[in-house]
């Protein structure tokens, strides 16, 4: 079939559909919505699996449409996703730092890890205000959110003055429109040279040990 994709747009409220007619039968087909980045689009919906959708001599459609065969699915918009980047005053991605993304007193949220590829992160979330932060444990041990601003500014000494943001930074979620947020982090004093993961040898051994 000399097609490799099929497109259609749909617009409006929550009864809106797509419809692809005269689909080729002899091929597996998958089911892809295009969204904005920001939006968390998971099925809801079908009696057929979405990533392998099929005709064969038994069976073309969902049970119950035949003599022409349809296939029904259903897409929810379950949340929106805060995506960014992260970096510590040395401008280095802090690989496997974990963060946390709540709502009023470490209220229910989510959380993920830095990655090591620019610093990227992402976690879901929905319209408010909400705390980026360090999550317990041995990422707020470690370190600290600070305020880099825009651009980074130098004291008259030359040093770097980033306010400490002992409550996270606040990360509005008003659109559905996404938006790159950038957290700056940075070591405490005294635990610069403290490697935020840990090796087996670091830990204490092999693990080998007995009783």
């Amino acid at each position: 079939f000399p097609l490799q994709s099929f497109y259609t747009f749909v617009l409006g409220d929550d009864d809106a559909a797509a419809m692809l007619p005269a689909l080729p039968r002899r091929h597996t087909l998958t089911v892809r919505v295009d969204t904005p980045e920001a939006w968390n689009v998971q099925s809801l919906e079908g009696a057929q699996d979405g990533d392998n959708l099929r005709c064969d001599e038994a069976l073309c459609g969902d049970p119950g449409e035949q003599p022409r065969p349809l296939t029904r699915l259903r897409y929810t918009l379950k949340g929106l996703i805060v995506a960014g980047q992260c970096y510590d005053d040395g401008m280095q991605p802090p690989n496997g730092l974990q963060l946390v993304l709540h709502q009023g007193a470490r209220g229910s949220g989510s959380d993920t890890l830095v990655m090591r590829n620019f610093g990227y992160f992402q976690l879901q979330a929905g319209p408010g205000v909400w705390r980026l932060g360090l999550a317990e444990g041995r990422a707020a041990d470690l370190y600290d959110v600070v305020d880099a601003g825009p651009r980074r500014r130098r004291s008259g000494g030359g040093s770097v003055d980033m306010p400490l943001l002992p409550w996270g930074k606040e990360v509005v979620v008003a659109s559905f429109e996404d938006r790159v947020q950038q957290l700056s982090v940075r070591k405490r004093a005294g635990l610069e040279r403290v490697p935020l993961l840990m090796t087996d040898d670091a830990q204490g051994g092999d693990g080998a040990g007995g009783i």
